[in-house]
């Protein structure tokens, strides 16, 4: 699979809203346990059958499963047609022969894009968060007790901007200070 993205960049893709597209014979997708699957066919009723495990299989909750595009598929996403870009032949060659880097151009556009804050917070003790960086490596982010964030709020769960990117986290109410929901 080394043609198409990282389980983690898949997921950040996926989190940023890059298209999860309905699934087709050839693609790669990673199921939520982390394994990933290889479509083999779609039947009639709209049934996903993946080859895993040497077997072919039916898909169960294909809705939680996380594309693995392709650098096509991220390139076709990132520059559609109707749109120009000012880019060097060189950065299009590196993207394309590197789903990674081509992911990573489209996140750089999009993730941001993706956590817009509805709320300013304070932690009231320190806490510790797993995620990853671009190149998938597991990192803990350290967030001090009293330092303040512009988060989005949503679900019980809270997303803080760090330096992995968006953060997102289960929230318990008794860690935080709620200091006021910004303007939209």
């Amino acid at each position: 699979m080394k043609n198409t993205v990282s389980l983690t960049t898949g997921q950040r893709l996926k989190a940023a809203g890059f298209p999860q597209p309905e699934p087709q014979e050839g693609q790669f997708w990673y199921r939520p346990s982390g394994g990933t699957s290889y479509i083999d066919y779609v039947d009639n009723n709209g049934d996903v059958y993946a080859l895993w495990n040497g077997e072919v299989n039916r898909l169960i909750n294909f809705e939680s499963a996380i594309f693995a595009p392709t650098a096509t598929d991220i390139l076709a996403a990132l520059f559609p047609a109707e749109m120009q870009f000012q880019i060097s032949a060189m950065q299009v060659l590196q993207m394309a022969l590197d789903p990674e880097a081509a992911a990573l151009a489209w996140l750089e556009i999009h993730e941001k894009k993706a956590f817009t804050p509805n709320a300013r917070i304070k932690f009231v003790r320190d806490q510790t968060v797993e995620c990853y960086d671009e190149n998938g490596n597991q990192n803990i982010l350290a967030i001090e007790k009293g330092k303040e964030y512009a988060a989005l709020l949503k679900d019980g769960k809270v997303k803080i901007e760090s330096v992995f990117g968006p953060v997102e986290f289960n929230l318990r109410v008794d860690d935080i200070v709620f200091i006021g929901w910004l303007p939209n």
